[in-house]
Order: C-alpha cells, then structure tokens, then sequence
C-alpha cells in the first residue's frame, strides 16, 4: 500500500470509532502523520515476516486488499 492509501486507511479508521462513539487524537492531522510514519516503520518489517512464514499478506490484512481491489 502507498503512503496516500494508508492515509485513507487511517481516515476511515477514525470515522469508524467516531460512529461507535469512541474518541480518537483532538489534531486528526497529527494523528494521520504520525499513523503514517509509524506504518512506515512497521509495514516493511510485517511484510518481511509474513513473507518468511509463508502467510498470505491478504490473510493478516484483508482490509489492505478490500481498499485497493
């Protein structure tokens, strides 16, 4: 996923637990940046693992798959 789709990951995620009633960060702008750039942290490394352990990446994130297909 690039970094614009995991931005509207992110903005999605947040409407989501809004209509559940559930508060998220005050600056949604800041949240975004810093979901981003720890997703860019952890995603290569998710990727790696899944890829060594012979998992689909479809099966630990279908929600990737659902956003981009």
């Amino acid at each position: 996923m690039s970094e614009q789709a995991w931005r509207a990951h992110y903005d999605r995620a947040v409407t989501r637990l809004h209509a559940a009633g559930i508060a998220t960060t005050p600056d949604h702008e800041a949240g975004a940046r810093r979901y981003v750039a720890l997703r860019r942290e952890w995603d290569p490394r998710l990727a790696a693992l899944a890829a060594y352990l012979v998992y689909d990446w479809d099966a630990i994130a279908p929600a990737d798959r659902a956003e981009n297909g």
